[in-house]
């Protein structure tokens, strides 16, 4: 006998926090229920048993919401929620594979979902499985507003709401991979505990009664997914058109590259040179910028560079040597100084002699065509923005560790690559969201450049999503953690001016939702003004979550001198002077930054591991 047509088969399976056996309501409704949780002595054993009674009331009104509209339908409840409305990933996994093997239902409803992406390939492969022997799944989406599992699943018809569908069988439907349906969106009055009837609203309540017109579907035609996808679509009241997103460019492959020119950008790029993803073989500058036949350890005032490069004026580049790739940090500062278009003399260049261009200013190609190819920057349009998420964001449960500040140049990004090298030289898997131009030269996952001439195009909302549909794509390659890193300053030194506010900070900041902070503050620095920065960040994840602060060891006048570059360093022993004091004053460890970094490096396993 096929082992499919052995199985118990049922029209609906329930799986949800059981059922109020003994409710006026449905008394009279004949259904099979099991309950299926895990043994506390072996939390991987599965135990069945027939103690189905809800204790939640959730359960109760789902089944209702599909029973009365369907009272011939063979249904199986299962219950999993006891206590809490709260599931874990591998108890999920654990059930459906349960339901797999021992039943089949046509329709499955699940009107819960997991936030968080834990288990996930697990879960995603025994829905494929439950789907490819013929049943629907229909599953809403967290009512908290966030994407959730199985519900965003493509094969999967994921439930979310609109307060624009007013009965029962009222809805939207959504071309994506991720939202399929939006249905009734307002208050609904159902069966719960003891005798009680309640007002109750949600996707998890919009979902039965997606399932039940599938059935009603169903039991005139025939379905499957496809089919029911398509008549869900014909008989929907609105249809929320697929519009496909820009696909965001990735760069070339870097063999061996030089860089022009020498300034703050590019300094990282020096400085960690072993973590490039290519070999850099040549520093060029302009004569004019007084670097020129100085050695880069010089300039940095570094002697312990892993490789050192004597600077060279970029008019003497002999174009015929061995390198593929030239790259061009920001020009604009360097051009209005010296009164040259260095970008137009080496886009000629590059082209007569065949070599690719990674810029970090934008570059509009509609005059330069030909060189579509040979140029890349990194830049973020609206036209990359995901489309028909209705406001909904990733959930990341990889840990997010975050280096942020209270000013522009302190070395932060300096800081994210020291972290980086550190986390993968103990056998740590990485990912990395960075925010610097050069990011991808360093093999980072993914790049939202929004520093010095940002060439990310958002505001707002759209930049929160952009981010975190970033974040979630890194995510997908199950790192062990995710660094990222601020610019400038975290919260308004002054409300004097737009430039003090730190709108595209925060964006980040809410897209990612960081677990734990490294704050790094200037030597000068008000203690009030470092406290504001603590109390703002404390309101991510969890109070406590500033892992440690760290003074950057410099000082500038920034009152008297506010486009100065130049910074007189502090002693150590002074450094460290003030590093107590804050720590004094706020409670969390304080080191100096650039001397004490391996004691940062421990404060943040210690965090992240304890």
């Amino acid at each position: 006998m096929n082992k499919e047509f052995s199985k118990e088969r049922y029209d609906f399976i329930i799986i949800d926090s059981g059922i109020n056996t003994g409710h006026y309501k449905i008394k009279a409704a004949k259904y099979k229920g099991i309950h299926l949780y895990h043994s506390e002595e072996n939390p991987q054993n599965l135990i069945e048993d027939l103690e189905i009674e809800d204790t939640i009331g959730h359960g109760t009104a789902i089944f209702y919401a599909i029973w009365k509209e369907n009272k011939a339908a063979k249904i199986l409840i299962v219950k999993v929620f006891d206590k809490y409305a709260d599931i874990s990933a591998e108890l999920l996994v654990n059930v459906l594979k349960y339901i797999n093997k021992n039943y089949w239902g046509a329709i499955i409803n699940l009107s819960f979902g997991i936030n968080y992406y834990e288990a996930n390939d697990e879960l995603k492969e025994i829905c494929e499985t439950i789907i490819n022997r013929g049943s629907i799944i229909v599953a809403a989406f967290a009512n908290d507003g966030s994407i959730s599992y199985p519900a965003a699943y493509a094969n999967v018809i994921g439930v979310d709401i609109s307060l624009n569908c007013q009965h029962i069988y009222e809805f939207e439907y959504v071309e994506s991979e991720l939202i399929n349906v939006r249905g009734c969106g307002i208050t609904h009055r159902l069966p719960w505990l003891n005798q009680e009837e309640k007002r109750v609203s949600g996707t998890s309540f919009a979902c039965p009664y997606i399932a039940s017109w599938i059935y009603k579907k169903m039991q005139q035609n025939g379905l499957n997914l496809f089919q029911a996808k398509l008549l869900l679509k014909e008989s929907a009241k609105k249809v929320h058109k697929r519009k496909e997103i820009g696909k965001i460019r990735k760069p070339f492959a870097i063999k061996r590259a030089i860089l022009f020119p020498f300034n703050k950008e590019m300094h990282s790029i020096v400085r960690f040179s072993e973590l490039l993803q290519f070999e850099l073989c040549g520093v060029y500058d302009s004569k004019y910028m007084g670097v020129c036949g100085k050695k880069t350890s010089v300039v940095l005032n570094d002697p312990n560079l892993k490789k050192d490069y004597m600077i060279t004026d970029i008019e003497g580049l002999i174009w015929e040597k061995d390198f593929d790739t030239l790259i061009l940090g920001h020009l604009k500062q360097l051009e209005k100084i010296v009164g040259k278009s260095y970008r137009e003399e080496i886009f000629k260049l590059s082209q007569r002699y065949n070599k690719k261009i990674f810029m970090f200013d934008d570059w509009k190609c509609s005059e330069n065509k030909k060189m579509l190819d040979n140029v890349y920057t990194p830049c973020i349009r609206r036209e990359n923005v995901p489309l028909n998420h209705f406001g909904k964001l990733y959930k990341i449960g990889i840990p997010i560790l975050c280096v942020t500040g209270t000013s522009s140049k302190q070395g932060k990004f300096t800081t994210q690559l020291r972290l980086r090298a550190e986390f993968q030289r103990r056998g740590y898997k990485v990912g990395q969201l960075g925010t610097e131009p050069s990011a991808q030269l360093f093999g980072m996952d993914e790049v939202y450049p929004m520093g010095y001439e940002s060439t990310a195009y958002l505001e707002g909302m759209d930049e929160i999503l952009m981010i975190n549909y970033m974040l979630n794509k890194i995510q997908q390659k199950n790192p062990d953690i995710i660094l990222i890193g601020s610019q400038s300053q975290t919260i308004a030194y002054d409300t004097g001016n737009l430039k003090y506010m730190p709108v595209h900070q925060n964006n980040l900041l809410y897209a990612a939702d960081p677990d734990g902070f490294i704050l790094i503050c200037n030597y000068f620095d008000e203690d009030e003004y470092i406290q504001r920065s603590i109390c703002y960040l404390n309101h991510f994840d969890s109070v406590n979550n500033v892992i440690a602060i760290c003074v950057y060891p410099f000082f500038e006048d920034l009152q008297w001198a506010y486009l100065s570059d130049v910074k007189k360093k502090v002693s150590f022993q002074e450094a460290k002077r003030r590093a107590d004091e804050i720590s004094k004053k706020t409670g969390i460890n304080t080191y100096v930054l650039g001397s004490e970094d391996e004691k940062i490096f421990d404060e943040c396993l210690r965090y992240f591991t304890e």
